[in-house]
């Protein structure tokens, strides 16, 4: 059974991404609050929709084990 359901347009800015890390240097990582945060991260997946605005990114540390 095909769905109606349509996702909109999804906001896509690079350079809001660009931004977002500007303001953020030398914070803390956004869950352990311990260690600077240095990359940027989606709460809401982009594959699943999610926006490149302030409220749906995360400041976050690199996880352990990755370059």
């Amino acid at each position: 059974m095909p769905s109606d359901f349509k996702r909109g347009p999804r906001l896509r800015d690079p350079d809001a991404l660009a931004r977002f890390r500007l303001e953020h240097l030398n914070e803390p990582c956004d869950l352990c609050e311990l260690r600077p945060g240095v990359e940027v991260h989606h709460r809401n997946y982009r594959s699943r929709g999610g926006d490149d605005v302030p409220e749906n990114l995360l400041w976050l540390q690199p996880l352990p084990g990755m370059p």
